[in-house]
């Protein structure tokens, strides 16, 4: 983990009144889960192999796979796990649309996403790297949530999690 960028990387984030009209614990769950389905997906298909998830030093993720349909045109019809490992061609959407996804937040945001979902640091260790108070981070950790899952569509749509698995 190596925070190397200024603050000024801040001025686009979400208004704490905007993220407020958000319930950002629902939000976050479903990408944690996301991230989840994402995680046994490669697991499952060896064709995966290829798609490592990899970030540069301005923590933009990529892949090496060549996978090239147009990701901001597919819809998530379910967060059901079993759906996603039927068939890779169902699989590879989601995980394009999970890139191009986290790849429109801005740098800050980047990192503290990639660092507490994808890598499970601590809110604690984040801060310190980035050196932003308390307040200020959880805006910032809350701003990329909700624009996480704008870009996603999953904010305002309803999932049957009865079934997941």
């Amino acid at each position: 983990m190596n925070y190397n960028h200024s603050l000024e990387d801040l001025s686009n984030c979400l208004s704490e009144e905007v993220v407020k009209k958000y319930n950002y614990i629902k939000l976050k769950k479903r990408i944690t889960f996301i991230n989840e389905i994402i995680n046994l997906v490669r697991i499952k298909f060896d064709e995966l192999n290829d798609f490592n998830i990899v970030h540069d030093e301005k923590y933009k993720i990529k892949s090496k796979s060549n996978y090239d349909e147009k990701t901001n045109d597919y819809y998530i019809p379910t967060l059901n796990i079993s759906y996603y490992l039927t068939d890779i061609d169902i699989a590879y959407p989601l995980l394009y649309k999970f890139i191009h996804s986290i790849n429109k937040l801005n740098y800050t945001e980047r990192f503290i996403t990639i660092n507490s979902i994808m890598h499970n640091y601590t809110d604690d260790d984040i801060m310190n790297e980035t050196r932003l108070y308390k307040n200020k981070y959880n805006i910032v950790k809350k701003s990329a949530v909700v624009k996480l899952s704008e870009a996603l569509d999953i904010a305002d749509r309803i999932f049957d999690f009865k079934n997941m698995i």
